[in-house]
């Protein structure tokens, strides 16, 4: 498949490419669970939170999405964690998402205790939470009604 001028496959949306990804990481920690993983799928999650939350902001602004396919700086990504959540819930209509970022950064500061070898995870990471935030970040991207943690 050609490359698009910043890696990004040329002809295919942002959103599809990344709504992809989510979906398939999906079934990865559905998997890792099952098999009793759970700091593994922790990691995937948190992966998962990246992504769909860059694919809400991509999916509804069109200068994001031509600023994510021509990324091309492989020691960053084309939007912070934060900044894209931040502007996806603004582009979902949240009513507070400057409050609400806060909440939605702290699950991700959970789920990247996994993928850092946190000794807080010990406890403080269940296979239904981590199930939980997958299942919920998959509904996100593919639920164009699904909504944000309280």
């Amino acid at each position: 498949m050609p490359l698009g001028s910043g890696g990004a496959p040329a002809g295919l949306r942002p959103a599809d490419i990344l709504s992809a990804r989510v979906r398939d990481d999906l079934a990865c920690v559905r998997s890792l669970i099952e098999q009793g993983y759970i700091e593994q799928a922790g990691t995937v999650v948190s992966a998962m939170f990246e992504i769909a939350w860059t694919a809400v902001y991509v999916s509804r602004d069109a200068a994001a999405a031509e600023r994510w396919t021509r990324h091309n700086d492989p020691k960053r990504p084309a939007f912070s964690a934060w900044q894209a959540c931040l502007e996806g819930l603004r582009l979902l209509g949240h009513p507070e998402p400057d409050k609400q970022v806060r909440a939605e950064y702290e699950i991700y500061r959970r789920l990247c205790w996994c993928k850092h070898g946190s000794p807080l995870t010990a406890g403080g990471i269940t296979a239904e939470f981590v199930l939980a935030q997958a299942e919920r970040l998959a509904a996100l991207v593919h639920d164009r009604d699904a909504g944000v943690v309280a």
